[in-house]
This record gives C-alpha cells, structure tokens and sequence, in this order.
C-alpha cells in the first residue's frame, strides 16, 4: 500500500502558531521602527522611480497611477495594516525627504492629494510583490476566513474545507467577477493536502452550491476548469464584491 496523504485539520501546531505570532510581532515592531520605515520608504521610492508605466497614461495601453509601485512596496512591507496606519508611520519620513513633490516627482501627473491617492491605491493593488492571485486569495482567507454551514452545524469536522472555500470566496472576489481557477495541485500546495483533497473539496462545494462549474476542463486546448463563487451566500463576500465593484469602475473599468 502506498503512504497515506491526509490534509491538515486547520489547527496550526505549536511550531506554526509560535513562528506566525513571532512574525505579527516583528511586523507590529517594524512600523514603529524608524529606521525601518526610513528602508521601507527608500525602497518604495526606487521602484517609484524604477515604474515605466508611472504617469504615462494611454487609454488603449496600461497604465498606474503616479504612485503605484510606491504604494504596493509598502504594502508589500506592511501586509496588515490598513493604509491610514502606514500613511501615519511614513509621513514622518516624506516630510524628512522633502515632502510628497520631492519623494514622488509628480511633474509628468500632477495630484492634489497625495495621501487620498496613496490610500485609494492601496485599495488597489490586489497582489503583493511576488505573489500570484491565488497566494493572494489564500492570503486573505488565512486574514478573514469564511465558516461554512457544514462547519456551522459540525464543529470541528469540516475546517480544512472552510479553508478552501475562504481561498476560493477570496479569489472570486480578486477576479473581479470573472471565472475563477481551482487547481488540484496548486491548491493541494496551500493547503497542504493531496490534489485528490482538493478534488473532493470542489465536488463538495458544488453540491453545496457554494461554487458553479462554468468550464470544463480540457487537455487538449490546455484549459483549466472554472467556476464561478457563489458570494450573495456570505454577507461579508457581498460586502466586499461591492466594494471591488466600486474600485473596478472608478478604474474605468466596466
């Protein structure tokens, strides 16, 4: 018989628990930290100046606001904070550097207010340096996570499912109402599981009526298959589809 492979239950272990609380506690450590935030700050604004894209704005072509890359270094930095919080840690340092006009150069965009442009770029940037959209989802599923009517009704049964299907609310909402991917071995990585858990989870889901097949999968046209999650099910996930929505179409997008 070949090795058992099981999925985790959802229950950090003691070496789990002790390196995620030491992690919380550099990160709250490092805001308060000036010469950490002087780094932070430095670092957002060579890849500021490093951004081709920065203020070059074509309709037809991408484009970033003229403080893009500066923000998503920073939030990259400061993955749990809100943007309010970071702006009040760095504004110290912006105004040691010469304020916004010499930190930023917005000569080729001009911006009225730069902290309002900061915040709402925060609000955008959906992944951080080096992290794809799934990471990201599984990010913010570990951050806010979803509880599931089986886990509701059986405590403790059904918590590495919830998992999934916080990783799978959360891309939904990343995709901005687009079909979403679910691959076995990618999300069998995340969650530690065998991509055969992963498969079972996603047949579960559907019938829970959680997830809806949108697209089968196909070797020949190397097509993955999607599916749509089903957000009006969680209060919270149409909160937060609303507000991608808003986000989406003050972009310009439809």
């Amino acid at each position: 018989m070949g090795r058992k492979r099981t999925c985790h239950t959802g229950v950090p272990g003691p070496s789990e628990t002790q390196d995620e609380q030491e992690s919380q506690r550099e990160t709250l450590g490092s805001i308060h930290d000036p010469v950490f935030v002087a780094e932070a700050v430095g670092e957002a604004i060579a890849a500021h100046d490093a951004d081709e894209y920065r203020g070059n704005y074509n309709p037809n072509e991408r484009f970033h606001t003229p403080l893009w890359a500066f923000t998503r270094t920073l939030r990259s930095r400061f993955p749990d904070f809100e943007p309010e919080e970071v702006l009040e840690a760095i504004l110290p340092e912006i105004e040691e550097r010469g304020g916004w006009e010499s930190v930023a150069n917005f000569d080729d965009y001009p911006v009225d207010d730069p902290c309002v442009e900061f915040v709402v770029t925060w609000l955008r940037v959906r992944t951080l340096i080096g992290e794809s959209l799934l990471q990201a989802a599984y990010r913010l599923a570990q951050k806010r996570p979803l509880i599931t009517e089986r886990s509701a009704k059986y405590p403790g049964r059904y918590m590495a499912y919830d998992k999934f299907v916080s990783v799978a609310a959360h891309l939904e909402i990343l995709r901005d109402d687009k079909p979403i991917f679910l691959p076995c071995r990618e999300v069998g990585v995340l969650l530690s599981c065998d991509p055969k858990t992963v498969q079972r989870y996603r047949v579960l889901a559907v019938r829970d009526g959680l997830l809806h097949q949108v697209g089968r999968h196909s070797r020949v046209k190397c097509r993955a298959t999607e599916f749509r999650f089903n957000t009006s099910r969680f209060q919270e996930m149409r909160r937060a589809a609303r507000t991608s929505s808003i986000v989406r179409q003050q972009d310009g997008h439809p």
